[in-house]
């Protein structure tokens, strides 16, 4: 009797073992797949933000008096805004934030023209805005 009651108790522990396990596993793999799911969301938005700066750029080209725009895109938007450059004089930095599905991703950059031609001087992921 007591060499089946050890044995259930060893069954019990080895299957409590096997489940616990199983659900750090599972927890695991649930938190991968999120983390994967939230870096597609902020990589697809900050590819709309440099299609959107792009977008300004080629607008600015073509016309100097150029002051920005929000777009709605499908499925996202973005807002572009000209403004003076504080560190280059003479430049202007065009700024592009975009949102898709809750994320939010915004690109500076400060360019000049000159016949035509853009000039990039500069370019930045911008953080916390």
């Amino acid at each position: 009797m007591h060499r089946g009651l050890a044995a259930l108790v060893i069954v019990l522990i080895v299957t409590s073992l096997g489940l616990i396990l199983a659900i750090s596993m599972t927890w695991t793999g649930l938190s991968r797949l999120d983390s994967a799911v939230d870096d597609a969301g902020g990589s697809s938005a900050l590819r709309l933000a440099e299609s959107c700066l792009e977008s300004g750029w080629i607008r600015f080209r073509r016309l100097s008096t150029y002051s920005g725009e929000s777009l709605s895109l499908s499925p996202g938007s973005c807002i572009i805004t000209v403004s003076n450059s504080v560190i280059f004089p003479g430049a202007k930095e065009i700024t592009a934030i975009s949102s898709l599905n809750n994320y939010a991703q915004g690109i500076r950059s400060t360019v000049t023209t000159t016949a035509g031609l853009i000039t990039v001087l500069d370019w930045q992921q911008l953080q916390n805005f």
